[in-house]
């Protein structure tokens, strides 16, 4: 199913800011774009403000996750 002009807008966007997508990300994207903008505009607040290196951004985005309690099933 093809994406609607305003999933397809925040889809470029999140690309733009993140420079990444993914299955995980097209999924929400299609269940609550809208979400998936507000999510966007929270996490990428350190990439738009540029206060830190892109280095220090993606080791603090390591330790976030890592210390995350996600509950994976093993």
């Amino acid at each position: 199913m093809a994406l609607t002009p305003r999933q397809q807008e925040i889809k470029d966007e999140f690309i733009r800011v993140r420079g990444t997508w993914g299955d995980s990300w097209e999924a929400i994207l299609r269940l609550d774009p809208e979400f998936l903008l507000a999510y966007l505009n929270f996490s990428a607040v350190p990439w738009r403000q540029n206060h830190l290196s892109t280095k220090v951004k993606e080791l603090i985005y390591i330790a976030v996750d890592a210390n995350a309690t996600h509950m994976y099933l093993l």
